[in-house]
């Protein structure tokens, strides 16, 4: 199932910055810090992908992507780690794995405040499920 993940993941990420519905600001977490960020048809096609992939199972669908960024990460590969981890917030916006991710990129990145909100948001995350 990894190797599916990653054609998607790769799929996706070639794709992501192509043709105007596609644009986005990829290369930090959040799409850029924006929460507020509004799901394109890219996003929508690499949705509609992975959830088919994992059988509708969003659980299965966050750590297979989840996965993919922390190899990434253990590669020193951060590019890809963060779109992966953004992938990932697509696939559910509320895993405080995710904002765990964030964290961890942010800390490669040596930006403590950046990390220390993520931690946080994580944690009110974890508190409220």
């Amino acid at each position: 199932m990894k190797v599916i993940f990653f054609f998607l993941t790769s799929l996706y990420s070639a794709h992501a910055f192509s043709g105007d519905a596609c644009k986005g600001g990829n290369g930090k977490p959040l799409f850029g810090y924006d929460e507020t960020h509004t799901i394109n048809s890219c996003d929508q096609g690499f949705l509609d992908q992975v959830m088919k992939i994992a059988r509708g199972d969003r659980k299965v669908a966050l750590q297979g992507v989840l996965d993919l960024g922390w190899k990434a990460m253990s590669q020193n590969d951060l590019e890809t780690a963060v779109k992966r981890f953004n992938q990932a917030w697509l696939v559910n916006s509320q895993s405080p794995a995710v904002f765990e991710e964030f964290a961890a990129w942010e800390k490669a990145h040596q930006n403590a405040k950046k990390e220390k909100e993520f931690q946080q948001k994580a944690k009110a995350l974890n508190n409220s499920s």
